[in-house]
């Protein structure tokens, strides 16, 4: 046998053994799918043994990965990660720069992770994975995008979550065709999402993951029967809970075929749901020994501490709750919280843990709330004592304290204004149950001031973190280059935003949205990793004491914070230094009083105005003291709709208006900081009126006196010895207002049209002429991210001051955009007005103001508004009374 007969055996002997390895990594694989992973993790081990004698690095690494993932599917999460970090050492031994073998490693270790209920952690790897995959590993990048999007979902990112997703599906549909398993995983998930909101919509999709699956896996699949629980949630939400029973009952012979008699998760969850659908159906104590069989299930399966135990004791306390049991629900929820936090235990259910760590903020919050209302429950049905009270409100302050961490990590502003609903619960019950405290007697002001504070937690939270966001970017010394790429960034994401808003189905703007939004969300989490200042401003949290609103309060002025429970409205004053509080029930006429009020004032009928107007005054305005002559006010819910300065006492037939100059603020923090910028002033003006908008599409009417009114303002200025520039007609364009000038003027003037937008606040907008490149119209998300520096912004336009009123931010809209951009104050108008009126009214306050000593705008608006009032052409209320001042 010659030499060369030999090289050519052995190397073909090398080929066969080769081919047999990737067989046996192609039948591993099967096996994965089939959800056979005990099996299939032999079969990898088998693989990578045969790549490793034939130095096929890759693939050997690749196998190890491929066995760690089948660890984490058979729930042995710690080892899994163990077997991870060895194989991550081996790659970066191995290989220079094998960025796909790491960026699997970061997934299945964030799968893992996520396993475990660690979701922090896991979001941070598995975003580190998006940004090392090559372009061409779409599939497992998409992966990773379902896997997002899970985490989202747990975090109550819901937007977010489902952009993951979609874009998950849409990547598997075009790779792997219509039926795949992955497009079902996909289905699956998204229906998650809908499960609570929509569940006919969830039924949707998990009908067609079922299908799918059974099409392609088989009726003995494990993804056959999470799907079938998930379709009987659904069922359970629609309340068909004799079909809910029937699809949870196959799931659970599903896994005694699949797993026999040996303990499972799957079989846990299944438990779990089966006792949420019998107590749907009213079957209490049932339901109860269900959920009890699944606690102990878990508790085998994950002892003591893990976010499935957690969520399990709150199920149970939920349902001794229903029961009546109170205090034996307090105990479940006590546990339900510490099982959420490694490392700490209770002796008392009054105790309270420290939120240095915890595996799942959702649950946790939720078994806080839990715990807090339950303790309110035994104060009022069965002991009567104050220990019950203060044990409640300390609660809800540890609730109110995990909201403000669970806040920075919502990412989309829907997702965060959402958080506001569940806040508001926090500040309602907590407002209450101080109020009943200071009904004892002689502890009334004892509790004045923490009822001040939690009305001032419950505004603007959303828009004050924002405006803290942007100041830790100007503070913490950023190149301009990185402050301009962050600009950049946020310009793509605001105008894809609003073509989204426009055509939900425009998949062209939702790709692009999707890929800015992740490219900024990466840039700036690396922002915070290297400027570690940024960071540290950015989620520097403190609170402004009453000290600190007091010291920058001028002696002629208080702030009432307005305070829209479901029951009763709170009202709190503060001056000097003292605080005061007034809480009193409502009903549906309050809302009555305010439409009607509003609706007499924009007809002109004058009966039905008195009558609302000095009903509101009873209501909404406290006896304040006399040496009073400015209000700050801070309204709450449809209250922001409510020109107070037309408030009408009948006895003495004066608007609130001839009392007080009036003004308003989103929160006690935002006017603190108003009252402290009155000085910066340079005097320059930019005024713009369009006049004509022939190139709008609802062909709005053209506004000929604005022409009047912004050459009146000029020459007001000009006397003045200041600079006005004056766009008019074509030339007041949207280009004007991206130049680098704009940050040098300290008034803005639009004389002009606004829309707002009550259901997509995002295309509200201001017109201006149109031009090339451009439609005229300045959208809500564009004055975002304009860089202004302006002490007043006025928008001498119709409704400027509506928007969507979201709970706890008030009205989400112009006025806040332009609050964000940097404008220190405004006057924006609640509805529309007649041009001629606006041209006077705005004269008179400009005048008023430039030959006025005072510091503010206050007590020019007011000015501007007794003009108006003492005059017989404009003295109803419909004239002046729409012109707010957010500001000082």
């Amino acid at each position: 046998m010659t030499r060369r007969f030999l090289f050519i055996c052995v190397l073909l002997g090398l080929g066969l053994i080769s081919l047999a390895q990737d067989s046996l990594y192609q039948l591993a694989l099967t096996s994965f799918v089939e959800a056979q992973f005990e099996t299939s993790y032999q079969q990898f081990k088998q693989a990578s043994q045969g790549y490793l004698k034939l130095e096929k690095q890759e693939r050997y690494a690749l196998s190890n990965l491929k066995m760690a993932e089948c660890l984490v599917r058979s729930n042995n999460f710690n080892e899994a990660i163990t077997h991870i970090e060895n194989s991550r050492r081996f790659i970066n031994q191995a290989f220079e720069n094998n960025t796909f073998l790491l960026a699997e490693s970061d997934r299945i270790e964030g799968e893992a992770l996520l396993s475990q209920g660690k979701l922090d952690k896991s979001l941070k790897m598995l975003l580190e994975a998006t940004g090392k995959y090559p372009e061409n590993a779409e599939l497992e990048q998409a992966e990773v995008f379902n896997l997002l999007g899970v985490v989202y979902g747990n975090n109550q990112n819901t937007s977010l979550a489902l952009q993951y997703h979609q874009k998950a599906l849409a990547v598997r549909k075009a790779l792997l065709g219509d039926s795949s398993v992955k497009v079902a995983d996909s289905y699956n998930n998204l229906g998650l999402l809908y499960l609570n909101s929509e569940p006919l919509q969830a039924s949707i999709y998990l009908t067609k993951s079922l299908a799918i699956y059974e099409q392609t896996l088989g009726t003995l699949n494990p993804k056959v029967g999470f799907s079938m629980i998930n379709l009987a949630r659904s069922k359970a939400e629609q309340n068909r809970f004799n079909e809910a029973e029937t699809l949870i009952k196959k799931a659970d012979q599903l896994w005694l075929e699949l797993y026999g008699d040996f303990d499972n998760p799957n079989k846990a969850f299944t438990h779990a749901v089966l006792g949420q659908i019998v107590e749907g159906n009213g079957d209490i104590d049932r339901s109860l020994l269900i959920q009890q069989e699944a606690l102990q299930l878990y508790i085998r399966i994950y002892g003591a501490k893990h976010p499935d135990v957690a969520n399990q004791y709150q199920l149970i306390g939920k349902l001794h709750r229903k029961n009546g049991d109170v205090q034996e629900a307090i105990f479940a929820f006590q546990e339900a919280i510490y099982a959420n936090l490694p490392g700490q235990q209770f002796k008392s259910v009054y105790d309270l843990p420290t939120l240095n760590s915890y595996f799942h903020p959702d649950y946790l919050l939720s078994a806080i709330m839990d715990k807090a209302t339950t303790l309110e429950a035994l104060h009022f049905d069965k002991t009567l004592r104050a220990r019950e009270l203060t044990a409640a409100i300390s609660t809800y302050e540890l609730a109110d304290q995990l909201l403000n961490e669970i806040r920075r990590y919502r990412i989309n502003e829907i997702d965060k204004l959402r958080l506001g609903e569940t806040s508001r619960q926090v500040y309602e019950s907590s407002i209450k149950l101080l109020d009943i405290l200071g009904s004892q007697p002689f502890q009334a002001k004892k509790y004045y001031p923490q009822i001040f504070d939690f009305i001032e937690k419950s505004k603007a939270s959303v828009l004050l973190q924002a405006i803290q966001d942007t100041k830790a970017a100007s503070y913490a010394g950023l190149p301009e280059s990185i402050l301009a790429e962050e600009d950049s960034l946020k310009s793509q994401i605001a105008y894809y935003q609003q073509r989204v808003a426009e055509d939900g189905k425009d998949q062209e703007a939702i790709d692009w949205l999707f890929s800015y939004q992740t490219t900024y969300r990466d840039f700036i989490s690396q922002l915070e990793k290297d400027y570690p200042a940024y960071y540290d401003l950015k989620h520097s949290s403190r609170d402004v004491s009453i000290s600190e609103i007091s010291s920058t309060l001028p002696v002629q002025t208080t702030i009432i914070q307005y305070f829209l429970g479901k029951e009763n409205l709170t009202i709190t004053w503060l001056h000097q230094g003292s605080v005061k509080t007034e809480m009193q029930p409502i009903d549906e006429q309050l809302a009555k009083d305010i439409a009607g009020f509003r609706n007499s004032i924009k007809h002109n009928i004058r009966k039905v105005f008195e009558s609302t107007a000095s009903h509101l005054y009873d209501i909404l305005i406290p006896t304040l003291d006399p040496s009073i002559t400015e209000l700050i006010l801070i309204p709450d819910g449809i209250l922001n709709t409510v020109p107070f300065e037309a408030l009408f006492d009948i006895e003495d037939d004066t608007y609130l208006i001839e009392r007080y100059a009036i003004s308003y603020s989103f929160a006690a923090a935002i006017a603190t900081t108003q009252m402290q910028k009155v000085k910066n002033d340079n005097g320059d003006i930019l005024l713009m009126a369009p006049v004509n908008f022939n190139h709008t599409s609802n062909k709005l009417p053209s506004l000929p006196a604005t022409e009047q009114e912004v050459r009146r303002l000029s020459v007001l200025f000009r006397a003045k010895g200041l600079s006005a520039t004056t766009y008019v007609k074509n030339k007041a364009v949207e280009s004007r207002l991206n130049s680098e000038e704009l940050g040098s003027y300290s008034y803005l003037h639009f004389a002009t049209h606004g829309e707002v937008n009550q259901s997509s606040p995002e295309l509200s907008k201001i017109y201006l002429s149109a031009e090339e490149g451009q439609d005229g119209s300045l959208y809500s998300g564009e004055i975002y991210n304009l860089k202004l520096n302006a002490r007043l912004v006025s928008l001498s336009a119709c409704e400027t001051g509506l928007g969507k009123i979201a709970q706890g931010e008030g009205i989400v809209g112009l006025s806040r955009a332009l609050i964000y951009a940097g404008a220190d104050n405004l006057v924006v108008s609640l509805w529309k007005v007649s041009d001629q009126a606006t041209t006077e009214m705005m004269s008179e306050f400009y005048n008023s103001h430039l030959f006025s000593s005072s510091p503010g705008f206050t007590s020019s608006l007011r000015a501007a508004k007794l003009s108006l009032i003492s005059s017989e052409q404009y003295k109803a209320p419909y004239y002046w009374a729409p012109f707010i001042l957010i500001g000082y």
